[in-house]
């Protein structure tokens, strides 16, 4: 009987002590979980809802937040922002996030001085010493000044490269699906991952974007006359300006079911983002193009814009802008019967005061605004008299919402004259007429295409002419396949060359062996 007594209270003994280290365990455990949960909330999440480098990956499922912050839109279906994975070179890049002062001023001091805005940044922290001494203030100064007085004027402003893009292919799998369209796509567009790519190439090498204003700005005489005179541009050693433009910001009709994005939108913080519907109801909002790509990309890298210069970006009318359907002409509640496929719009005028927000807040992030000519008409092969009815039609349905600009960006490059100066007696009389219109109209900057060359710029005290270089799948696939590169300046297109492309992109000629031997 004893013998089982002990037995028993050794049992109980060790089951207390087994309960004992189970309890510690489990205390750890729910510790473990709750510092778990601390860090994630604390770090991790915040961390991931504020990195504007994440975009949606193709062939993932996008993690997503509800998005309660930001301003409502029209849309009836339910948003979400968009926190999708990001790459391993795009969490190598985020290493190199800017350090900035804890202090406020100081920091948006640094800021300025990131982008060589360094007037500025010295006449902030002067404003602020005014209050009393401060050594840390001082010592910014003294920074600020030494580094402005190592830039290097840029010698020559008509060696200046202007790179453009259409929009950007964000769903690779829906764009190149083989139907009608997705040939052109492939031919004309640039993808979301060969643009970020590109962007960081270009940074790698030394360029950093410049408004076409710091090129040549407007400066008003003393008789009144406004004259275009030539800016100085200056930047560290080794580095080079560009300018940088998008075309066809309206998010077409045609490309609604290809996964573009289907318009931008503006969040409470007044930066601007891409809204796009999904098939099943929801709707996301993300960086699927290039406004909100190159944003997150400056935050990233302040020292690849000049001053917080940003693109231009070039509007038609005919399908309105941003995503919305603002033409009275095609989307008005008067049937004029011209085309069939155009839907009315009952929310056209909400549509437009949308939009309006939208090109406010573009313009307060530094983004500039273009004429693409209303109905994306080559101006140089058209009749002067649907020449002008397109750019009234511009200047009628898109000024009141972007307000006016001064730049013409040619639909297809199709400039009016020759490379001769506009101004120049050779050009032709139809030339002469379109220019002197233009010109009636406020315009002083015109952009073509011209892709055979790295820049292509006359300044005159008139206007101010740019070649564009367009970076797209017929530009990259033929470096790839050897039949001529001519971007080589700015990047290795065999690297940046997207897999997902269809190949051969038609329209580029294929070298021979014979060929490739000479």
């Amino acid at each position: 009987m004893l013998t089982t007594q002990k037995k028993s209270l050794r049992r109980r003994r060790r089951n207390a002590k087994i309960r004992a280290v189970l309890l510690v365990v489990m205390v750890l455990l729910i510790i473990a979980g709750a510092g778990a949960a601390f860090y994630y909330f604390t770090v991790i999440r915040p961390n991931q809802e504020q990195d504007p480098t994440q975009n949606l990956a193709e062939g993932t499922t996008p993690a997503v937040t509800t998005s309660e912050d930001e301003t409502p839109t029209s849309t009836e279906a339910s948003t979400v922002m968009v926190d999708a994975t990001t790459t391993g070179d795009d969490q190598e890049t985020s290493s190199t996030l800017p350090s900035y002062s804890d202090d406020e001023v100081l920091a948006q001091a640094q800021r300025y001085a990131a982008m060589y805005d360094y007037d500025t940044a010295i006449a902030l922290m002067e404003s602020a010493l005014e209050n009393g001494e401060n050594e840390e203030y001082q010592a910014a100064v003294d920074t600020f000044k030494s580094e402005q007085s190592q830039l290097v004027k840029w010698a020559d402003n008509t060696a200046i490269p202007h790179i453009f893009f259409h929009t950007l292919i964000n769903d690779t799998d829906k764009a190149f699906d083989g139907d009608y369209d997705a040939g052109n796509y492939n031919q004309v567009m640039t993808t979301v991952d060969e643009f970020n790519a590109i962007m960081q190439e270009m940074y790698d090498r030394g360029y950093v974007l410049v408004s076409i204003y710091d090129i040549a700005a407007p400066v008003t005489q003393a008789d009144g006359s406004v004259t275009l005179v030539k800016q100085d541009i200056y930047l560290p050693e080794g580095k080079k300006p560009f300018v940088l433009s998008q075309d066809d910001v309206s998010y077409y009709e045609y490309m609604l079911d290809d996964g573009f994005p289907n318009r931008l939108v503006v969040l409470e913080d007044g930066s601007v983002t891409c809204e796009l519907d999904l098939e099943d109801g929801t709707t996301v909002r993300g960086s699927f193009d290039l406004i909100p790509l190159l944003e997150d990309f400056i935050e990233l890298h302040p020292d690849f814009s000049y001053k917080g210069a940003k693109g231009i970006i070039a509007l038609t009318g005919y399908n309105g802008v941003f995503g919305y359907r603002t033409s009275e002409y095609n989307y008005g509640t008067t049937d004029t019967g011209h085309s069939s496929y155009i839907r009315n719009n009952p929310n056209i005028q909400q549509d437009r005061e949308t939009a309006k927000q939208v090109a406010e807040a573009l313009k307060a992030n530094g983004w500039l605004f273009a004429t693409h000519g209303w109905g994306h008409k080559a101006m140089g092969q058209a009749a002067y008299d649907s020449f002008v009815w397109d750019i009234n039609k511009w200047m009628e349905e898109v000024t009141p919402i972007i307000g006016e600009t001064d730049i013409v960006i040619y639909p297809d490059g199709d400039d009016i004259g020759s490379w001769r100066y506009y101004t120049d007696e050779a050009q032709s009389d139809d030339c002469k007429a379109k220019y002197s219109y233009l010109k009636s109209l406020g315009f002083n900057y015109f952009c073509n295409v011209d892709g055979s060359k790295e820049y292509w710029v006359q300044i005159s005290s008139e206007f101010v002419r740019m070649g564009r270089r367009n970076l797209d799948g017929t530009r990259m696939y033929e470096a790839v396949v050897g039949y001529r590169d001519l971007l080589s300046d700015l990047f290795d297109a065999k690297i940046i060359f997207d897999p997902a492309r269809p190949t051969p992109v038609a329209g580029v000629p294929i070298p021979t062996a014979t060929e490739e031997g000479n």
